[in-house]
């Protein structure tokens, strides 16, 4: 969740209108998030240029997970490495906001960055409300495009580093 203490932050009206007051000559990287529109991203000089922010139309993964002895929660990061005036940035969306898996190990994500290497990764739920995720697999979408990237069984190093993680608990 964005700290507006933190960020320049704004909310648009149902037409996309916003007004945004960033601190004079400071540099600032604006992004825009429509639920059902896409994603879109501006900088400060950009922004300058034209008032508009171009969307790009969100991407969609679906994956199966294998059958494990646990249960497992799929967690998707996004992220937008930093360059020039856009800082490092990341996506997590995680199971919390899933509907459930339908059917059971079939997680799909419908509001995926494209562009940007998006990992897939398994999470396990610990005691304490605790859990630790895996990555699984990194792919880079199109704009629009849904693809399907399945997860096999845990591999034998996943499985040594998921006990890593338990026993330092």
């Amino acid at each position: 969740m964005w700290n507006p203490l933190d960020h320049v932050l704004t909310r648009s009206s149902e037409r996309g209108r916003f007004a945004i007051y960033p601190p004079k000559g400071q540099n600032f990287f604006l992004i825009a998030l429509h639920p059902d529109g896409g994603i879109g991203s501006s900088g400060r000089n950009q922004f300058a240029h034209d008032h508009k922010i171009h969307l790009l139309e969100w991407a969609g993964l679906t994956s199966k997970f294998s059958e494990e002895a646990e249960e497992q929660t799929a967690f998707l990061t996004t992220n937008i490495s930093p360059s020039g005036d856009i800082p490092e940035i990341n996506f997590t969306q995680g199971g919390s906001v899933l509907k459930k898996p339908q059917p059971p190990l079939l997680f799909s994500f419908t509001r995926v960055p494209p562009i940007f290497q998006t990992t897939i990764s398994r999470g396990f739920s610990q005691k304490e409300g605790m859990s630790f995720s895996l990555p699984g697999a990194s792919v880079g979408l199109l704009p629009g495009e849904t693809r399907r990237l399945d997860l096999g069984p845990l591999t034998k190093q996943q499985r040594q580093q998921l006990e890593r993680m338990r026993s330092r608990l």
